[in-house]
C-alpha cells in the first residue's frame, strides 16, 4: 500500500474501496473447462473488481468496510546513500512528521461514514484529537466517492487484463509482465502497467487475491520527478472476520527523485483486531452500485 494508485511520483499508495452485494458465485467458471492462465486471471479480475484493496487511494477503501479495526503505519526517508533522515523533534517528544502511527477506525452507527482514533505517535500518545478524523455527515457525497472509486478499479483491472502476459506458475499463483505492445488508453494511472512485472496468488475456492507483489522494471517520470526500477509494492491478505481476506499489511519502497532531491521513502501498514461493530453498522461487503451513474 502514487497518484490515486499505488505508484506515482506525486502522491502516495493505496489500497481502496467498498460498496456492492458480494456475489461470487456468479464471477467463478466452470472448473469442468481447461482454463488458460488468462481465464484464471480473468476469473480472479471479476471477483477483485468487487473488493476495495486495489487500485484507488489508501485509505479510502477500506475505511468502507463494515469493521473496526486498528493499524499501525511506518514511515521511513532514505538519503542518496541510504541514510534513514530523522524529522526535527518538538519539544512534547514528538517529531514534526510522524515516523510512526497506531490509528484505531471505527465506521458510525448509521453506516455512513467512520471514526478514525490516534492511539499513539512515534511511541508516545497522541495529542488531543492529533490525527483524528471526524465522520462525513453528508451520504451523497460518500456515494458518489464509493461510485467513483468502484468505476476506476473495474477500468483499471481491465486494462490490467490487456496490458500482462500471464503464466500459470502454480494452482494458486501467477506471475504477470508486459505484454511489450501495452499502450493505456487514456485510464488514470494505468501507464505504470508498462513498466511493472510481478506475481500474485488467490485462493482457488473464492479467486480473491492473499498476496500480490511487484515491482517497477524501468524508470518513469519527468524533469520534476522520477520514480526509479526497483520500486517495489506488496499486499498481503488473510482469512479474517465473516471469513473474508482481509488486509494484513502491505508496503511501498518508491525509489525517487524530487527536483533535486534523490532518495527512497518507505511505507508500511499493518492491520489487526478486525471486530464487527454493533448491530447497526449497515455497510455490506463489496460495491454498491450508485442508480443513474
Amino acid at each position: 500500500m502514487v497518484s490515486k494508485e499505488v505508484w506515482s511520483v506525486t502522491s502516495k499508495p493505496g489500497i481502496i474501496a467498498v460498496s456492492l452485494l458480494f456475489f461470487l458465485p456468479t464471477f467463478l467458471p466452470s472448473t469442468s473447462m481447461a482454463q488458460t492462465p488468462a481465464d484464471v486471471m480473468r476469473a480472479v479480475a471479476e471477483v477483485e473488481k468487487h473488493l476495495p484493496w486495489f487500485w484507488t487511494p489508501w485509505p479510502e477503501g477500506i475505511r468502507d468496510v463494515p469493521y473496526a479495526y486498528e493499524y499501525e503505519l511506518k514511515k521511513r526517508k532514505l538519503n542518496s546513500k541510504g541514510q534513514e533522515e530523522f524529522p526535527p523533534k518538538l519539544k512534547d517528544g514528538h517529531y514534526k512528521q510522524a515516523r510512526s502511527l497506531h490509528l484505531e477506525h471505527t465506521p458510525t452507527e448509521s453506516g455512513w461514514g467512520w471514526v478514525t482514533r490516534c492511539i499513539s505517535q512515534d511511541g508516545l500518545e497522541c495529542g488531543p484529537y492529533e490525527f483524528d478524523v471526524p465522520p462525513e455527515k453528508d451520504p451523497v457525497k460518500l456515494s458518489q466517492s464509493r461510485e467513483k472509486r468502484r468505476q476506476q478499479r473495474i477500468a483499471m483491472w481491465d486494462e490490467f487484463l490487456r496490458a500482462f502476459h500471464f503464466e500459470l506458475r502454480e494452482k494458486d499463483h501467477i506471475h504477470f509482465a508486459p505484454t511489450g505492445i501495452y499502450k493505456h488508453r487514456g485510464v488514470k494511472d494505468a501507464e505504470i502497467f508498462e513498466k511493472v512485472e510481478g506475481d500474485l496468488w488467490f485462493d482457488l475456492q473464492t479467486h480473491e487475491i492473499s498476496r500480490m507483489d511487484f515491482e517497477l522494471k524501468e524508470d518513469i517520470g519527468n524533469l520534476v520527478g522520477k520514480l526509479y526500477k526497483g520500486s517495489h509494492f506488496s499486499i498481503e491478505l488473510a482469512m479474517a472476520i465473516d471469513k473474508r481476506y482481509l488486509p494484513v499489511v502491505w508496503s511501498l519502497r518508491m525509489n525517487q527523485r524530487m527536483l533535486t532531491s534523490k532518495g527512497a521513502e518507505e511505507t508500511e501498514v499493518r492491520y489487526f483486531n478486525y471486530r464487527k461493530f454493533g448491530s447497526t453498522v449497515t455497510l455490506v461487503f463489496g460495491d454498491v452500485e450508485v442508480p443513474g451513474q
